[in-house]
């Protein structure tokens, strides 16, 4: 004998109220029954968000007569002509049953959702523009960088780049573009940031809302704020007057031919962009390229063999005038020999940098020699006989002349005298660096090449 096996129908079905939905909103869709069901696992009930199958999944309502369906907005979906619901519902493993355990009916009319609307196409960055590769000064203004989104934004307050200047954090920040597709962030500079390792994002390569910024779109849904890793780090920021910037740590900056079983430089390309190249056509005065193992920071370097190697600068005017110059090397392996650093061969006042045998420095002009051993003090006025570097020893070696240094027609690194190790040399013109503005420059070639 059956008592109650009523089955349990679905008497309407109740959709979201009439509204444009947006990323991560939910549409609960109220699934009524004709009397209170039990409901076991997760059914669901189907929907076309546009064109594509989506499910509003069982929430809660389960010994009632009212059972809750819910959709949440993902990204990209977008409908502008009203979601559709399916019927039947879909048990999906689960149960639908009245208290009899009678199992109920899937079956419904369809409501009208022709208002119900969806957008979750939050805007998203589809291109960048940032400031070319390439080495700045601090008497540059500005950098400006562009964000191009794949629709109009609203933007309010002021977002922002994080920028890594040398360490520092600094932020290029929105200037302009509010009701269209591009937006413009702007940095002024600093005077007292270099950045000798190129520029890095900050906030994990992210636009920073600053706390109250927003980018919206017209919906107002949020802005996808990953800038999509823009290419920064041949950014560069140095003092005025950087002339030259020889680094043999960057494989791309210098070109090797075979030499026996080793490769030696042929070219040295100037990362500065002002073309202060330096090249070596003699097979047998080419110095051996080694891609590490100079200081702690096993970089990359060149080997001078004490007898004939020697690079020259090309164009042969080379540096027009030097008014300071940074060394990092390793000096002669076995006794020291007077070996030249930067060899100018005209007579006079010119721009000659000697390591003496005694461990002193003579110049081929009036200078004062500040050197780094120990930290970032600096010695000045530092004369023959000081100071007093020793054999199989890396340095940082900052030379300042007392005026721009007339330079020779041949202008050499290394010369055929010098037996030791070179990897990275500074050349600035006009700028007698101050021991404030060396201190960075000094932190930085040390964090990099582990001379001390």
């Amino acid at each position: 004998v059956l008592v109650n096996a009523t089955v349990p129908t679905i008497s309407s079905v109740t959709p979201p109220a009439n509204a444009t939905y947006l990323l991560a909103q939910n549409l609960d869709f109220i699934v009524n029954y004709s009397e209170a069901v039990t409901v076991t696992g997760s059914p669901t009930l189907g929907l076309t968000v546009g064109s594509t199958s989506r499910t509003a999944t069982y929430l809660s309502g389960s010994g009632t007569t009212a059972l809750t369906f819910r959709y949440s907005v993902p990204t990209n979906d977008v409908d502008n002509n009203g979601v559709v619901t399916a019927s039947p519902l879909v048990l999906s493993g689960g149960t639908i049953r009245s208290a009899n355990n009678v199992n109920a009916s899937l079956t419904f009319t369809l409501p009208n959702t022709s208002a119900v609307l969806v957008d979750g196409d939050e805007p998203t960055v589809i291109s960048t523009t940032v400031p070319a590769s390439s080495l700045y000064d601090i008497n540059d203004v500005s950098w400006t960088f562009t964000v191009t989104f794949d629709q109009i934004v609203t933007v309010t307050n002021t977002p922002r780049w994080v920028l890594n200047i040398g360490g520092t954090t600094r932020y290029a920040t929105y200037t302009s573009g509010s009701g269209t597709a591009t937006l413009t962030f702007t940095h002024t500079l600093n005077a007292t940031d270099i950045d000798l390792d190129g520029l890095a994002l900050g906030n994990s390569g992210n636009i920073d809302l600053n706390s109250t910024g927003t980018i919206r779109d017209a919906n107002t849904n949020n802005a996808n704020l990953s800038l999509n890793s823009p290419t920064v780090s041949g950014i560069y920021l140095t003092y005025p007057g950087m002339t030259a910037w020889w680094d043999f740590d960057v494989p791309s900056t210098v070109t090797t031919v075979s030499c026996g079983l080793l490769q030696c430089v042929s070219v040295v390309t100037d990362k500065t962009g002002n073309s202060i190249n330096m090249n070596q056509v003699t097979t047998t005065a080419q110095p051996e390229y080694r891609t590490s193992g100079f200081g702690t920071g096993n970089r990359g370097h060149i080997v001078f063999d004490g007898n004939s190697d020697f690079l020259n600068l090309n164009p042969t005017s080379g540096v027009a005038a030097i008014r300071t110059m940074v060394f990092v090397f390793r000096t002669e392996i076995a006794t020291m020999t007077a070996q030249d650093l930067f060899h100018s061969s005209a007579g006079g006042a010119n721009a000659r940098v000697q390591v003496t045998a005694a461990g002193g420095l003579t110049y081929g002009g009036t200078a004062q020699a500040g050197w780094s051993r120990n930290g970032t003090t600096l010695t000045a006025n530092a004369t023959t006989g000081a100071p007093a570097l020793a054999a199989n020893t890396n340095y940082i070696l900052v030379v300042r002349f007392s005026a721009n240094q007339t330079v020779a027609v041949t202008q050499r690194l290394g010369n055929t005298n010098f037996g030791g190790q070179i990897a990275e040399v500074f050349s600035f013109t006009n700028n007698a660096l101050t021991d404030a503005q060396l201190a960075p420059i000094i932190n930085y070639l040390n964090a990099k090449h582990g001379v001390y």
